[in-house]
């Protein structure tokens, strides 16, 4: 009986969207969903990914099939879980099956990981010994390993090879393992094993070494020839013992891990708050049930989450399941390794974008094996292929860095909370400033609330003032550092206490203009500002791209071109000049492009090799220094200038955040706030540290505007090189879905609006935004429409931006 299998291809065009229908071959039999394949595509060879197996029927035209040409890897890469999340995120967020599942693979070159077989400590007995082709298929493995089931399968077509693969593995006569083609490099190191467990100590009584060497090996399994040189034992003397029949040499595979040597951090027999035990005590009662539930766990900087995360983690390891821990940024990962080797020793595996891809093979190896417990990365450690998931955990969960910003534009949050559904897992969502629609789920028992609401011992909260700089300027203070902010740093400097300044805008000056006629120098991709950096160049922050500073100004020829704004490059610059005595250190993009660049720059600033952590919103969260004493918020309400309805949010979440990095060692913290709006409730509510009463003010606007959570938002964005032809389209389709939704309680759009890149190299973009509280109606229309699927219009569901 011949079977078909429906298969997404692997190419990355929107208007590929559907399964295509290949035969397969009988060498072939034995594929199952899941599989990667190679398959024809018009005239060339793609990969393919398999979600369904049928029998052919009589409607089935053969003669049209194409047939699977061979196999990616030697085992499904997709388990029936991970092809479940990919179609429910293909359903939701409107992308293509094989768009949802490219996220499942690491690295973008689809790496290919297939199991080997090698010859195990068990060897065969007597009777497994009596049968033929048993022996011919052992003792091949023996003389060939680590082999392939492809090379098995080829050698010995005439067997039942996987029925002797998982006969041999369950006895232990081989072993499994993993390896990697394509773009990585396998590393191994020289060991030295033991072969006789006893020997003659009268026949080493002249050769010291070689006695050495033995006894060493008796008390463990295999010892590295690196560790052996490093306690002066030759290689000559190894050689004689492998000559005597007494040691052999082999190889063992090196797993990189870049997180190895990072220092643990955290006190045995910790005491739990009331409000922490609290909070770990409804934990453990779901993760007992076995229960899919979602927690908020709300509480201020320096209450304690991550210690109710470890508890937490510690249950659903004792029972067995896995635990995922998400991030927002790379910068804080090393901080909650620390503390999670603290308890987890091994347990741990670190899975981000600054690894190579050699790390990142290495820690998919591991995983699949299922010699880790706990992953712990940013958003794309959701993607990894563990199983039996108890747990997951979005540290400050109202990140933006949790949503995607290409095709498929997922949220974090959201896949997450699928994923634990599909485990039957709990979520935990932490934070100090939760995101409002978060907050309101939790406020109408969507989700369930944990609170922290007092600070580890009962430190108080720090003490926070704000500096109008308008009244600065009236004074006569004409430099970005307030004369309040700069005798704070000096005060901070001379009791040998450290500080955070704030600026959420890197570079030297935030655009360079021509005093003659006003033109903005402009990137020539995206039309943005470009920021001038001190290295003499004009750079993107959006797309990259980077260009000289002109000499004369390119529209009119003017000579008298001026930079504007404060970046935090010029801001280190005016520092060093207003308080020069104080060492300073910049965390922003620019200065952490190497990997582990942000872990050295905390550990450096840690170790009080520095007075001043200058930074962009890097500095804000996360941080966990007992000798910051003070910080400085620079320019604090600039995000409210940002056509946004989340500008006061992300406003107020910024200045929590930050202010909370002071006094949290035994000194009390001091924070100034650098603003030109006071009054605004983002801002006060920020300096006072009160979620409460800015959740409360935030909401009344959102229901007044149908903003999240009372609405749901899609945005679309059209694209054409002929700026007309997109704003037509987008008008056309206003009309259309005005049409279709007449009922504007339920469903609105606004628009047509240019996208605030205006123009994408050459493209025109218009915007509109759907918001609606039938989601999934609105969806349903979109695709009627084949919106998914035209190469011009990208669909956001959800966005973090509406712009």
């Amino acid at each position: 009986m011949i079977k078909v299998a429906n298969i997404f291809v692997n190419i990355p065009v929107k208007s590929i969207a559907k399964a295509y229908s290949y035969a397969i071959p009988d060498k072939f039999s034995f594929l199952q969903t899941g599989w990667r394949v190679f398959v024809p595509f018009g005239n060339r060879k793609v990969e393919g990914f398999i979600v369904n197996i049928s029998a052919a029927d009589a409607t089935t035209d053969l003669l049209k099939l194409k047939e699977i040409i061979d196999i990616v890897d030697e085992e499904p890469w997709f388990t029936d879980k991970m092809l479940k999340i990919a179609k429910w995120m293909a359903d939701f967020y409107l992308c293509s099956f094989a768009e949802a599942m490219r996220l499942f693979m690491p690295g973008k070159t689809g790496l290919q990981i297939k199991p080997v077989y090698l010859i195990g400590d068990q060897k065969p007995d007597a009777t497994i010994l009596q049968v033929n082709f048993y022996v011919e298929v052992y003792n091949f493995i023996m003389l060939h390993q680590p082999v392939s089931l492809y090379d098995l399968r080829k050698n010995f077509p005439e067997f039942d090879i996987d029925a002797i693969i998982v006969l041999f593995l369950q006895h232990k006569f081989i072993l499994k393992d993993y390896s990697v083609k394509k773009n990585t490099v396998n590393r191994y190191e020289k060991i030295v094993e033991l072969i006789q467990s006893t020997f003659c100590e009268t026949d080493f009584s002249r050769k010291p070494a070689q006695k050495n060497l033995l006894q060493l090996l008796q008390n463990r399994k295999s010892i590295p020839i690196s560790e052996l040189k490093a306690e002066k034992i030759t290689m000559t003397t190894i050689q004689a013992l492998v000559q005597a029949n007494l040691i052999r040499i082999n190889e063992r595979r090196i797993y990189r891990d870049s997180y190895e040597h990072t220092a643990s951090q955290g006190k045995k027999n910790v005491i739990l708050t009331g409000e922490q035990e609290t909070a770990v005590n409804e934990l453990i009662k779901s993760i007992e049930q076995k229960e899919n539930k979602t927690f908020l766990l709300y509480g201020i900087t320096g209450s304690g989450k991550t210690q109710v995360y470890i508890e937490a983690a510690n249950k659903v390891r004792q029972a067995g399941q896995h635990v995922i821990v998400l991030v927002p940024e790379i910068a804080l990962t090393g901080q909650l390794v620390s503390s999670f080797k603290y308890y987890f020793k091994q347990d741990i595996i670190v899975l981000h974008s600054r690894l190579s891809i050699s790390e990142r093979n290495d820690a998919i190896r591991r995983i699949k094996q299922n010699e880790i417990g706990i992953v712990i990365g940013a958003r794309s450690a959701l993607f990894t292929p563990i199983d039996h998931i108890g747990l997951i955990i979005l540290d400050e969960e109202q990140d933006a860095s949790y949503k995607q910003d290409e095709s498929p534009r997922y949220h974090t949050r959201d896949v997450a909370q699928a994923l634990a559904r599909i485990h039957k897992a709990i979520l935990v969502l932490g934070s100090a400033t939760p995101s409002v629609e978060t907050f309101a789920r939790a406020q109408n028992k969507e989700y369930t609330m944990l609170t922290l609401s007092k600070r580890i011992g009962n430190i108080p909260m720090p003490q926070v003032t704000t500096v109008d700089m308008r009244a600065e300027l009236k004074q006569g203070n004409r430099n970005i550092i307030s004369r309040a902010l700069k005798k704070l740093i000096e005060e901070t400097i001379a009791k040998k206490e450290q500080v955070i300044i704030m600026l959420n805008r890197r570079g030297f000056s935030t655009f360079v203009m021509c005093r003659s006629c006003g033109h903005v120098i402009v990137c020539k991709d995206c039309t943005l500002p470009l920021v001038y950096h001190q290295n003499g160049k004009l750079q993107c922050h959006h797309c990259d791209s980077s260009d000289v500073v002109p000499d004369v100004c390119p529209k009119c020829g003017s000579r008298y071109i001026k930079y504007f704004g404060t970046g935090t490059e010029r801001l280190e610059h005016e520092l060093r000049t207003l308080v020069p005595e104080a060492r300073i250190i910049r965390m922003d993009r620019d200065t952490t492009t190497k990997k582990f660049a942000h872990a050295e720059i905390l550990t450096q600033f840690k170790q009080g090799l520095y007075d001043i952590l200058l930074g962009t919103q890097m500095v804000a969260k996360g941080h966990d220094i007992p000798n910051v004493t003070a910080v400085g918020i620079i320019s604090a309400d600039s995000s409210l200038n940002v056509p946004d309805f989340r500008s006061a949010e992300r406003c107020f979440a910024l200045i929590t955040q930050t202010a909370g990095r002071a006094g949290r060692g035994d000194i009390p913290g001091k924070v100034i706030i650098q603003t030109y709006n006071p009054e605004h409730y983002a801002v006060h509510c920020g300096m006072q540290q009160d979620y409460l009463a800015f959740y409360k003010n935030e909401i009344v606007f959102r229901k007044q505007l149908f903003y999240p959570p009372y609405s749901n938002l899609i945005k679309m964005t059209i694209q054409n090189a002929d700026e007309q032809k997109a704003l037509a389209e987008a008008t056309e389709f206003v009309k259309l879905f005005r049409s279709s939704f007449k009922d504007i309680n339920s469903s609105q759009i606004i628009g047509p609006a240019p996208a605030m890149i205006s123009n994408l190299r050459g493209l025109y973009r218009i915007n509109l935004l759907i918001k609606t509280n039938q989601p999934a109606v609105v969806k349903k229309f979109m695709v009627e429409q084949k919106l998914h699927i035209k190469n011009n219009i990208m669909l956001d569901i959800n966005p973090l931006n509406t712009m």
